[in-house]
């Protein structure tokens, strides 16, 4: 750079300050107030495509019930009209026209109770309906906001992108004539003396040590194999040493999901949790109770709700999906075609959280699929909702791949330092011996929810014991995923 002519000098300056330009207008375009509103929007139209296909199926579901009640009456109503034709012919007799004004006024009642049925159902399905146009009407206005703000991103996308495209045709003319060497070396970090000199005596010293009788006692750190200086707990990361970062630099998450309704359609709800690729480690689980709609609605909510949590997690990530619905995992990897409007729906939502790359799915069996589905029963079960997200775990695989130099700080087990610790003592006075047996770690859990524990009373006097209840299965299965995670 100093032997550079002061006129290239000014003009690398002028290079200087169009690149700074180009980086904040790409920094401005990634940052643009509006993609937080989008977002917004996006989650807000979301939750409002669920219950508008609860709301849809309702409708159609009654539907179809006033229709059969339109016929059951239509039906009660053709044979009282035909009896009575028969009644005043007069080609009866006395028993028969006795029998057919029995029967009519039997008719009768059966009608009246079938057209009170009919306009029960025409009363829940004029207000469904209703509901159902307030629920459309909310969508729409949504979708027309999200349009404005689309609009509004894309017009200061074409700003930002002219000015780019200014900046960089000013670079152009700026760089003309100038010597590549200078470009290059002015894109190259100039290299601090001071950094090689500081390396060459701990060099010059560790070579001293490596040589056969150099090293001094005070250089040795003495302990027992495997095991950290009496009286201190090892280091996390002791045996390990550099954490695992999975193939390519990305990290691999695993999402389970799961969905159900009682009835199908009936009262549904859905699970879904993350885990740790490497560690197998519980990040976030969420479930939600979804009201009255179908097995296969609940089975893509669960979906969707975990492919969110993921990309909340790392959306770089490479997330492999698993799930025990096969129509869910066929149709998202596009071997099956997607028919129903509601389910292309579904699907379009759950591809667009992540990159169709970064996504796989698999199939796996029900007893594979437990934890998603205690998570989806407890929201049927309670008709709440379950959010959680868990701190990654401080252990090897579930970080970064750079070496923790407290690990090499561990203080050394030398002879005469074990006296600086308290020894412990059972009550009997007796010393407690810990030589280097391996630390034992028990974990004491409690039995889940039983009837006997809902009615108050106590039990353990059968073998083998009560049942669980639905919400105990479900304790039961936090509970196993608590003690893995602590190990």
């Amino acid at each position: 750079m100093a032997t550079a002519p002061p006129a290239d000098q000014l003009r690398l300056l002028d290079v200087q300050e169009l690149d700074t330009r180009a980086q904040q207008l790409a920094h401005q375009r990634k940052n643009l107030p509006e993609h937080a509103r989008i977002a917004e929007l996006d989650a807000q139209i979301a939750d409002l495509r669920g219950k508008l296909v609860e709301s849809r199926t309702a409708v159609s579901d009654l539907k179809r019930e006033l229709t059969k009640a339109e016929t059951d009456v239509e039906q009660v109503r053709t044979r009282a009209a035909r009896d009575q034709s028969r009644l005043d012919s007069g080609q009866v007799g006395a028993k028969d026209a006795q029998a057919l004004v029995a029967e009519l006024e039997s008719l009768a009642r059966r009608q009246g109770v079938l057209e009170e049925v009919e306009l029960d159902v025409m009363e829940r399905l004029e207000a469904h309906e209703e509901a159902l146009a307030k629920l459309e009407s909310a969508n729409a206005e949504l979708e027309a906001a999200k349009a404005e703000v689309v609009a509004a991103r894309d017009a200061r996308y074409v700003e930002l992108d002219a000015e780019a495209g200014q900046v960089a045709g000013k670079r152009t003319d700026a760089v003309a004539g100038l010597d590549a060497g200078l470009l290059r070396a002015r894109a190259r970090p100039e290299r601090r003396p001071g950094r090689r000199r500081a390396a060459r005596p701990a060099r010059r010293r560790a070579q001293r040590l490596a040589e056969p009788g150099r090293a001094r006692d005070d250089h040795v750190r003495r302990c027992r194999p495997g095991g950290a200086a009496r009286g201190l707990r090892p280091h996390r990361r002791a045996a390990g040493g550099r954490r695992r970062v999975s193939a390519g630099g990305r990290r691999h998450l695993v999402v389970e999901a799961d969905g159900g309704s009682r009835g199908n359609p009936g009262p549904a709800g859905f699970g879904a949790l993350v885990r740790d690729g490497e560690s197998g480690q519980v990040l976030a689980e969420r479930a939600a109770f979804l009201g009255t709609t179908t097995n296969n609605v609940a089975e893509y909510s669960g979906l969707v709700a975990g492919l969110r949590a993921a990309a909340e997690i790392d959306p770089e990530a490479r997330v492999t999906v698993r799930m025990d619905s096969r129509l869910v995992v066929e149709q998202m990897s596009g071997r099956w075609q997607i028919k129903h409007d509601d389910m292309r729906r579904l699907a379009a939502e759950a591809a667009s959280v992540l990159p169709a790359g970064q996504v796989a799915y698999e199939w796996v069996p029900r007893a594979q699929n437990s934890a998603a589905d205690a998570l989806a029963n407890e929201a049927m079960d309670t008709a709440g909702t379950v959010t959680r997200d868990y701190p990654p775990a401080a252990a090897p695989g579930a970080g970064d791949d750079e070496p923790d130099p407290a690990a090499d700080d561990a203080p050394a087990d030398v002879p005469g330092e074990s006296a600086a610790f308290d020894t412990p003592a059972r009550p009997s006075g007796a010393a407690v011996r810990f030589d280097d047996a391996p630390a034992l770690t028990v974990v004491l859990v409690r039995h889940g929810q039983t009837p006997l524990t809902v009615a108050g009373a106590f039990s353990g006097s059968s073998v083998p014991g009560p049942s669980l209840t639905a919400r105990g299965r479900t304790q039961a299965a936090q509970a196993a995923d608590l003690v893995f995670r602590v190990g």
